[in-house]
């Protein structure tokens, strides 16, 4: 039974800062509108300052230079067919690798890269028996009708990767790769 002047409390299991059928927002409907002006660009920049976003805006870059020099390497004009290369070209070796590896070679990836490296893994090797099986693989990732030739989406994302991956870390895939696919890393 409830006291007198018990009316405003809760009851038991109840958010101390809601009413029984009334939330906090109905109660206050600014409290969303001023969370979002105080989480304006102008706030951020201020608070966080230019440094916090810093590896983020040097992956982007990075990212578009990887991404020229594979549409080069194509030679295409679309970054598109690009990124499609890169994302199937890696996914297949990363499939060729112990997970320590696809790890190493993740690390000297863009952040950006990174994460298309990754996008899809089981965590399991899938490995190709041949380089034609590898092409194939490729191929299967490319999508149906591929745009881009799966042979020269190889040989343009390797040669980059070849560009911007240290000689060391190239050594240590190559050193993992099956016997049919060596020498398709190796450093320069």
């Amino acid at each position: 039974m409830a006291r007198d002047g018990d009316e405003s409390r809760p009851p038991a299991g109840q958010d101390p800062g809601q009413r029984a059928g009334r939330s906090d927002e109905s109660e206050h409907p600014s409290r969303h509108r001023r969370a979002e002006e105080q989480l304006s660009q102008e706030h951020l920049d201020a608070t966080l300052g230019s440094r916090w976003l810093q590896p983020l805006t040097s992956s982007l870059q990075t990212t578009r230079i990887w991404l020229r020099d594979v549409a080069v390497a194509l030679g295409s004009n679309d970054p598109r067919d690009a990124w499609h290369a890169l994302r199937a070209v890696l996914a297949t070796l990363r499939d060729q690798l112990p997970t320590a590896e696809v790890a190493d070679l993740a690390s000297e990836l863009p952040i950006t890269v990174r994460g298309a490296y990754y996008d899809g893994w089981s965590g399991q090797m899938q490995r190709a028996e041949s380089h034609h099986t590898f092409i194939n693989a490729v191929r299967g990732r490319l999508g149906p009708n591929p745009v881009i030739d799966p042979e020269k989406a190889v040989q343009a994302v390797l040669h980059v990767v070849r560009s911007h991956v240290s000689a060391g870390e190239l050594r240590h895939v190559e050193g993992v790769l099956p016997m049919e696919l060596k020498g398709m890393v190796a450093p320069a």
